[in-house]
């Protein structure tokens, strides 16, 4: 399973400079985990600087993969990994 940072995702949405690193990994969408926490960042980012709808087409393809919530466990876990 993969996860990708929100910038990673703002990266693909607004075609960046490292969005053909990103674009394998997010779309291959059965092996990707999306956290509660990247929805609320991207739509957030998204929504400011562009718009609503572009917000919602960004959510839209995001919520075809596996969608996690945060909580207190996961988020320690996480940390332990990326500690490691």
């Amino acid at each position: 399973m993969n996860l990708i940072d929100s910038s990673g995702w703002l990266e693909y949405f607004t075609y960046g400079k490292c969005a053909k690193h990103y674009a394998p990994v997010i779309e291959n969408n059965e092996d990707l985990i999306v956290s509660t926490l990247n929805l609320y960042e991207v739509f957030k980012k998204i929504l400011k600087e562009k718009n609503e709808d572009l917000a919602k087409e960004a959510i839209g393809i995001m919520i075809q993969s596996q969608v996690i919530e945060v909580d207190i466990s996961i988020a320690l876990s996480a940390a332990k990994l990326n500690a490691i």
